[in-house]
């Protein structure tokens, strides 16, 4: 959002109380909302009940289920990792080879902005009700 980042800890608790992403509980400690920790949580697996909501990207020989290439599941909150998931994607998916003169270069085959787009629909849309959000990647 091209917002400068709070200066103090206490600005960034105030943004993140008011977008009810965390509250100060009667205990002086502070609780954590689930879309606090889905979308900041530096590990999924300290909360037990969003552990199981971690990214997976599978990559598929084919068009098809049948055959799993390679697999990776994230740890971290979507907001938190998404950058680096849209970067893990973008290395491993086909890139054409481009010969100009005697330099030969890689272009990747979809645009990184459409990975993005992906990604993030991928992880918006999802169905919550649903244990694991997938994004299907089909390799040729």
């Amino acid at each position: 959002m091209k917002m400068p980042l709070p200066s103090s800890d206490k600005e960034i608790e105030k943004i993140m109380r008011s977008d009810e992403l965390i509250n100060l509980n009667d205990e002086g400690r502070y609780d954590v909302y689930n879309l606090g920790a889905i979308s900041f949580a530096r590990s999924l697996n300290t909360f037990p009940r969003l552990k199981r909501k971690a990214i997976r990207v599978i990559f598929y020989k084919g068009n098809t289920r049948n055959e799993t290439l390679w697999e990776a599941v994230g740890n971290k909150g979507y907001a938190i990792g998404f950058e680096g998931l849209v970067a893990y994607i973008n290395a491993r998916i086909p890139k054409n080879e481009i010969i100009s003169e005697a330099l030969r270069t890689e272009v990747p085959m979809y645009p990184i902005i459409a990975i993005r787009e992906l990604v993030a629909n991928a992880i918006i849309h999802q169905d919550f009700s649903v244990i694991r959000c997938f994004v299907w990647v089909a390799s040729t």
